[in-house]
């Protein structure tokens, strides 16, 4: 019985080690990435995230304020859209954003948001989707001026970040690029 007892413990314990491990392994950047700048376009900053020397991912950003900004992200399976905005990182669950594109809030979509650390481990609130199709939002990320993003602040209510798009289109190219490119 005591046998049983003492097993019983050292199991629990070495699941517990176990979970915290998996916790600190997710916490780090996958696979040890490794970031790096190559270009700047305008207001936008583009990296790439290697490992193994072989690129992984490709993301164009701007920082418009402290802690305020737009992104987009490219990788063989997936692409993203993110912003960065007031609270928009202060919960970790999934967030209802509702985004148009210039001044046409008639054709608002709401999504769900959740919200995933780039490669340099920064929250952006990301919506993010397979490259096994088109997106609408793809074209008109790179082909409008403006994007909105309305959510709920906890505590304030609903607000809205305005990104300017200027020089996207070239960013989102290039985004891709630097990813199809290497491959």
């Amino acid at each position: 019985m005591r046998m049983n007892k003492i097993a019983c413990s050292l199991t629990a314990m070495f699941l517990i080690g176990t979970a915290a491990t998996v916790e600190l392994a997710a916490a780090m950047p996958a696979d040890r990435l490794k970031v790096a700048n190559y270009a700047k376009s305008g207001p936008w900053t583009l990296r790439k995230a290697t490992a193994g020397g072989k690129v992984q991912s490709c993301d164009a950003f701007q920082m418009t304020a402290s802690e305020t900004g737009i992104r987009y992200e490219y990788n063989l399976d997936s692409s993203s859209i993110s912003f960065s905005g007031l609270a928009s990182a202060a919960d970790d669950k999934p967030m209802q954003v509702e985004v148009w594109f210039d001044n046409n809030r008639a054709e608002a979509q709401t999504y769900t948001m959740t919200l995933e650390p780039d490669a340099k481990g920064y929250d952006w609130r990301t919506l993010r989707e397979a490259n096994d199709e088109p997106h609408a939002w793809e074209d008109q990320f790179s082909n409008l001026s403006k994007i909105h993003f309305v959510y709920t602040v906890k505590g304030e209510g609903r607000h809205e970040e305005v990104f300017v798009l200027a020089g996207s289109n070239g960013v989102y190219k290039k985004t891709i690029a630097c990813v199809q490119n290497a491959h």
